[in-house]
């Protein structure tokens, strides 16, 4: 003995009724003038108008459209741009690409620059110009230092900048000086940076692993001739311990010496310029 069920569907099909206008309005011609806005095509924050004293240059990031920053620890923050973020993303500082020397990629480019001698920090809006750099996938993001200048005239002229920051929240300071001597041909400058920080506090204990500690020396000097113009400058970053609380991998020390070089020229309308950084 056996059972055949046989299923059946109903479907109702509901038509919605059509109506029709009768009579049709004509609307008077509308004339709608503008003009294009001009913009820049990179995106700039002046460093000098932020009041805040994070160790951290890629903080900074989070103030730019389209921008973040993926913060595994004080120093260790990479650069995100329009989803994309690590190596896809082309950072450069003071127009030199940097190449990770740390474990894990620790030291990330941003790390070699102290927020406290940040000048500025520019993004390229859109797709970066070959210019830039290789790699642009993700967009080019130039970080530049505070240097010394070249002046209008013979007379050397002295310069000064010091700065210094304090947080309770990891009971840390931060210390940075620069001096400098330049006139219309020559440019001289000395700088260093202390930063130190312990690990942060909140209500209810502390953050392991969240300590940082960082020296940072800078020598620079520049010579104009004519349309010619060239540079030479030092950078040491010593990195000392310091954490990543949302990895399993902390800093005992990164110590790095980076040399840059420069040449720039002017042919007629045409500018030249070369760059070594190693």
């Amino acid at each position: 003995m056996f059972r055949l069920i046989i299923p059946f569907m109903v479907t109702a099909i509901l038509m919605p009724g059509v109506a029709y206008a009768d009579h049709v309005e004509q609307l008077d011609p509308m004339d709608v003038a503008a003009s294009r806005t001009k913009h820049s095509d990179r995106y700039r924050i002046d460093a000098g108008t932020l009041a805040d004293t994070a160790p951290d240059t890629a903080a900074i990031l989070r103030r730019v459209p389209g921008a973040g920053v993926n913060n595994n620890g004080p120093l260790t923050g990479i650069a995100q741009y329009r989803g994309m973020f690590g190596d896809r993303v082309n950072v450069l500082v003071d127009g030199a690409s940097l190449v990770s020397g740390g474990p894990n990629a620790m030291d990330t480019p941003l790390s070699y620059i102290p927020r406290q001698r940040l000048e500025s920090l520019e993004v390229y809006r859109g797709i970066a110009p070959v210019s830039s750099g290789i790699e642009t996938f993700g967009g080019t993001i130039n970080a530049r230092s505070r240097l010394s200048r070249f002046t209008a005239g013979e007379q050397f002229e002295f310069h000064g900048d010091a700065s210094a920051g304090v947080h309770s929240v990891d009971d840390g300071y931060s210390l940075t000086g620069l001096a400098s001597v330049s006139n219309s041909a020559h440019r001289l400058h000395a700088a260093a940076t202390r930063e130190y920080g312990n690990d942060r506090a909140f209500p209810g204990g502390t953050v392991r692993a969240s300590r940082h500690e960082r020296d940072v020396y800078d020598l620079g000097y520049g010579f104009r001739a004519g349309s010619h113009e060239f540079s030479f400058d030092y950078r040491r970053n010593e990195t000392g311990p310091s954490g990543t609380a949302a990895l399993p991998m902390d800093i005992e020390f990164i110590n790095t010496d980076i040399f840059r070089g420069g040449y720039k020229t002017n042919l007629g309308d045409i500018g030249i310029e070369a760059k070594l950084s190693v």
